[in-house]
C-alpha cells in the first residue's frame, strides 16, 4: 500500500484537513474521516504512523513558522531520515506550506490572543451644543471612539449608541447573534478540501460569535493637552532606554 501513501493529490488534501483540524478550529475532521476520504485502501495500522508522521511536520513547520529557506533546509533532512519522507512528498507539503503559510500564521496569532484587541479607531473634533456649565458651549471638543473585538468578527453586527455629555469618558457594548459555523463536509481530494475549508471561512467570518464594545471618549482642549504632555514624556522615556550605553 504504500503507493497510495505516495499519491501526491490525497496527500494535499490530507494537509489541508490536517490544517483544518490543527488551526482552523475544525474538530470534526477526524482520522476516521480523513482515512475513509483519502486512504480509504490503506489499513489503519499503515495510515496512522502515516498521520502522525504528517501532522507532526506541519506543527513543526507552523510552530517555527519557517520561512521557505527554513522550509526546504527542514523538508531536505526529513528525506534523508531514516523513516522519513520522499522527495515527492516533501514537494507536495513545501507547496502547500507556501500556499498556506499566511493563513495559518493568522490563525495561531488569534488563538494566542485571550482578550480583546483594538480593531478600529476614528476621532473628530466638534464643538459642544450643549452643557451642564454654559461656559463650555460652542468650545472644541476632541471625539475619539475606539473599537474593540476579537479579531475576525462582523464589525458590522455592532452599533455606537449617541454620544452622552460626560467629561471624562463613556462607553457603549453591543453583542449581535452568535451562531455555529458548518463543517467541512468532503476531503475527496485537495480542491473539495480547500473549496469547503473557504466556504467556511467566508461563512465565519458573517456569522461567528459576534461581539463588538466601543469605548467613546470626549475630550477638551486641556484634556488634550495633558494627554500630548504624557505622550512626550512616554516619547522621552523610550528614547532614553534606546540610547547605547
Amino acid at each position: 500500500m504504500a503507493g497510495e501513501l505516495e499519491d501526491g493529490k490525497s496527500l494535499g488534501g490530507l494537509l489541508s484537513g490536517l490544517a483544518q483540524s490543527m488551526f482552523h478550529g475544525h474538530p470534526g475532521i477526524t482520522e476516521e474521516l480523513l482515512r475513509n476520504q483519502l486512504y480509504s485502501e490503506v489499513p489503519h495500522e499503515e495510515f496512522r504512523p502515516f498521520l502522525a508522521k504528517m501532522r507532526g511536520i506541519l506543527k513543526s513547520v507552523a510552530s517555527a513558522d519557517m520561512d521557505f529557506n527554513q522550509l526546504e533546509a527542514f523538508l531536505t533532512a526529513q528525506t534523508k531520515k531514516q523513516g522519513g519522507i520522499t522527495s515527492d512528498q516533501a514537494a507536495v507539503i513545501s507547496k502547500f506550506w507556501k500556499s498556506h503559510k499566511t493563513k495559518i500564521r493568522e490563525s495561531l496569532i488569534n488563538q494566542s490572543r485571550w482578550d480583546s484587541g483594538l480593531r478600529g479607531l476614528s476621532w473628530r473634533v466638534d464643538g459642544k451644543s450643549q452643557s451642564k456649565h454654559s461656559a463650555q458651549i460652542h468650545t472644541p471638543v476632541a471625539m475619539v471612539e475606539l473599537e474593540f473585538g476579537k479579531s475576525g468578527q462582523d464589525t458590522n453586527s455592532a452599533a455606537v449608541t449617541e454620544w452622552r455629555d460626560i467629561p471624562a469618558l463613556d462607553y457603549h457594548t453591543s453583542h449581535a447573534a452568535e451562531a455555529v459555523p458548518g463543517t467541512v463536509a468532503s476531503l475527496e481530494n485537495s480542491e473539495a478540501v480547500e473549496a469547503a475549508a473557504d466556504d467556511n471561512t467566508n461563512h465565519s467570518a458573517a456569522v461567528l460569535a459576534m461581539e463588538s464594545e466601543f469605548l467613546c471618549l470626549e475630550f477638551d482642549e486641556v484634556k488634550v493637552n495633558q494627554i500630548l504632555k504624557k505622550l512626550s514624556e512616554v516619547e522621552e522615556s523610550i528614547n532614553t532606554l534606546m540610547q547605547p550605553a
